[in-house]
């Protein structure tokens, strides 16, 4: 119970309040001011108990201060009481506040230096089972977002150390305070061949860092024991070299050598003195076949090896560790050199084989993409870092081209399928110093260093071949485009990762392209995305600041000349750019992930505007168009419905427009969202029919109110089959009651040859261009 952390800062809590109320009335009470024996007895047996209770405290000169003070502070009074010739003393005002002073000052460094020490107790431990059993294995786990550290013992260490169970959790603070390393530190960071020793359950377990890695949030460290190798140390460190035959008994392997010196005091060669019977076992050797014989003649290759190790060892006086694979047994051993006697050195080998097999799996999955083996972009970094003595480089990057609606037009395992192919065909044409990265699932880097020019032209033919190409999947033949885009570098001290992003530029000019090549980077491509950063930038002001107008265009009904409906549509004019696209900035809206904020300030304004129209013209309707991202967001049709109502508009007088690309990415989903939207009263218009995908057969799909026919009918009306097309869709539309729109009208012929096609609701130029407002609307002459 004493050790519950709830309970001793609840009776810190009590003695500070009941210390607090007897000073209070001993001073400031007559009828208890008499009672000053009881209450300074009172007091005092306080005192003696925040004395025993502060003796579980760390910090011994708070405790000293305070409690010296305290009693300071008894001794006066009992002076003050007992001499009646310090009445006048304590009169005085200085006095009063001299003496004040120093006991509110100390009685406030022992209640802040209690409570700061009592606070860092009780840090609350949940459980999570990760399992390294067969190995001396410690797993140290830190979640960047919550600052814990999770510490996973195997099955083997908790048996050893006798631990109730394998799994601690603690705050980064508390961490940091057990390792004795400063605890404002907001990150973890422990270097390799880091020796930490932890209290876990009153047994202090030493482990030594081995490695760490970064994924998803997360920095793992692996660790092994290092209880027997640091007793070893301590016993090396503390007494110098004794008798060697107290290591005999220890599970790690040690060794004894004599070093051999030149004249110049530098070791040229060394002799085994001594090993122990751990050593003798996994070596298969004894020392009778070692004793006296050169090292450079017994093993020449670990003899180079060791030889500056040692010499370092020895100049500095400093134990050195490291990790090598034994040539006895091609195991991996931690082995620690630490001086000794001026002319020896003992050699411990600590197995940590098994950790370092799982360390090297875990680096891979960390660095490759687990699919093809292809590394990925954390893997790339490291691979960069390797590579020297080049004179040139070419890179290459290659995405696969709208692969979002690639994956929801066939299906997971296909893309993934097809994700592989590509990259086993790129992986034909890498070298040993070459980079093949697969990275962001559909994306590739291939860096090629040093190539010949015959090869690169292969490259680049190869690319140039396969921009569009079929590939055998499953039962069928899969079309894939690729954006391709390349930059080279003729320099012995290339940026690699400004390479790689040169070429992404490239890539990303590749994929607006309507031909099926690839892109080499151009400087221009660098000011276009500069452009483009400062457009986004301005775009979220120009959204912030409600700068974006809404236009209103007319809807004819050419039979009578009413206007039916108004469209709205977003007009931005910047101050230094002047007027912008619609389609450039709703596309630039979409790539910084601004299009939600700009789509849901349009309705708003759309609604508050037309909310003013209606209260001139109550019959007129609205007609909008919404983007594939609004209308794949969940929870859009919720949004739209709460502005509909906050403007006071009735559903049933608003037609939505949908693109017809829309469709495109995932037909189901999009109809469901529009019955969603149906269901509240909106009406759906299937917008720019036939520009793109369109065939009789979406008609069948999609729930539709009306078709707006896209301008490229307008433009072609005096084809023949195109007048056949659109007087078969205004038959389909008259014989289900749906609607039927042409847009782009801009002169008298075009209007009339669609008013004889029953194509009787017109918008364009001809009849109306927008404006921000509309005034009279009732009835329009055809210009």
């Amino acid at each position: 119970m004493y050790q519950n952390p709830i309970f001793r800062r609840t009776l810190f809590i009590l003695m500070i309040i009941a210390f607090s109320a007897s000073y209070t009335l001993m001073h400031f009470f007559p009828i208890t001011h008499n009672q000053h024996f009881i209450l300074l007895a009172l007091g005092a047996l306080v005192v003696i108990g925040i004395f025993s209770f502060r003796g579980l405290g760390k910090n011994k000169l708070i405790f000293t201060i305070s409690n010296l003070g305290l009693m300071g502070s008894l001794v006066i009074e009992i002076i003050y009481h007992i001499f009646e010739d310090f009445y006048d003393l304590s009169d005085l005002y200085i006095y009063k506040v001299i003496f004040h002073g120093i006991f509110s000052i100390t009685y406030v460094i022992v209640a802040l230096g209690l409570y700061d020490e009592f606070s860092s107790y009780g840090k609350n431990q949940r459980i999570k089972k990760v399992s390294f059993d067969k190995n001396n294995a410690i797993l140290l786990d830190y979640d960047h977002k919550r600052k814990e550290v999770t510490v996973d013992i195997s099955e083997q260490l908790v048996r050893r150390y006798k631990l109730s169970h394998p799994q601690f959790k603690l705050s980064l603070y508390d961490f940091y305070v057990q390792i004795k390393k400063d605890p404002s530190n907001q990150i973890l960071k422990l270097d390799v061949k880091d020796i930490i020793e932890l209290n876990l359950e009153g047994r202090l377990v030493t482990f030594r860092v081995s490695g760490h890695f970064n994924v998803e949030g997360h920095t793992t460290y692996l660790a092994f024991d290092y209880r027997e190798i640091a007793y070893l140390q301590k016993n090396l460190e503390s007494k110098g070299k004794e008798k060697l035959d107290l290591l005999k008994n220890l599970k790690v392997g040690v060794v004894e050598i004599e070093l051999i010196f030149n004249e110049s005091n530098k070791i040229i060669d060394y002799e085994i003195v001594y090993m122990n019977e751990a050593f003798e076992k996994i070596s298969k050797l004894t020392l009778t076949d070692v004793i006296h014989k050169k090292m450079s003649i017994i093993n020449p290759n670990i003899f180079k090896q060791r030889l500056n190790i040692y010499q370092e060892a020895y100049e500095n006086r400093k134990q050195i560790s490291f990790e090598s694979k034994a040539s006895f047994d091609q195991k991996w051993y931690n082995i620690s050199v630490y001086p000794s006697d001026h002319e020896r050195m003992v050699i411990i080998y600590s197995d940590v084989h098994e950790i370092k097999l799982v360390n090297e799996e875990l680096e891979y999955l960390a660095t490759h993409n687990r699919t093809n083996g292809l590394l990925n972009y954390y893997g790339m970094e490291k691979q960069i870092q390797t590579i020297n003595h080049y004179s040139h480089a070419i890179c290459f990057y290659i995405t696969i081209n709208k692969f979002e609606e690639f994956e929801t037009f066939y299906d997971q395992r296909t893309a993934s399928m097809a994700i592989d192919l590509i990259a086993y065909e790129l992986n034909q044409f890498i070298d040993k110093r070459d980079i093949l990265v697969n990275t962001k699932f559909f994306h590739y880097i291939m860096i090629l260093i040093d190539p010949s020019e015959e090869k690169v032209e292969k490259v680049k033919r190869f690319l140039k071949e396969s921009t569009y190409k079929k590939y055998p999947i499953l039962d069928h033949e899969v079309i894939i485009k690729k954006n391709i885009g390349y930059t080279r570098k003729d320099d012995s001290t290339i940026d690699f990762i400004e390479l790689i992003r040169q070429a992404q530029l490239a890539s990303n000019a590749a994929s607006k392209s309507e031909h099926n090549d690839i892109v080499e980077y151009m400087e221009t491509f660098q000011e276009e995305t500069k452009t483009n950063i400062v457009m986004a930038q301005r775009l979220n002001k120009a959204i912030e600041e409600k700068s974006i107008d809404v236009y209103f265009q007319k809807i004819i009904n050419v039979e009578d000349n009413e206007v039916e409906y108004v469209e709205a549509l977003a007009r931005w004019i910047d101050p230094v750019y002047g007027f912008v696209s619609p389609e450039f900035f709703f596309n630039l809206a979409t790539e910084a992930h601004l299009i939600d904020q700009l789509e849901q300030y349009i309705v708003y304004k759309t609604f508050m505007k037309f909310k003013e129209i209606k209260k001139i013209h109550p019959k007129i309707k609205l007609s909008m168009n919404i983007s594939p991202t609004s209308i794949f967001n969940e929870g859009f049709d919720a949004y739209i419905l709460y502005q509909a109502k906050q403007a006071s508009l009735n559903p049933n007088d608003i037609c939505i427009e949908i693109s017809e690309n829309t469709f495109v990415r995932d037909t189901n989903q999009c109809v469901n969202m529009i019955e969603k939207l149906k269901k509240y009263g909106f009406m759906i218009a299937i917008d720019d029919f036939g520009s793109k995908y369109s065939s009789f057969g979406i008609l069948d799909l999609i729930p539709f109110d009306m078709i707006k026919l896209d301008g490229m009918f307008a433009n072609k009306i005096n084809q023949t089959s195109i007048q056949m097309m659109v007087k078969t869709l205004a038959e389909i539309c008259k014989h289900t009651d749906k609607m039927i729109l042409i847009e782009r009208v801009e002169d008298a012929v075009i209007a009339q040859t669609f008013k004889e096609l029953n194509v009787l609701l017109q918008q364009g130029y001809h009849h109306h261009r927008p404006e921000p407002y509309i005034g009279n609307i009732i009835k329009e002459e055809v210009l």
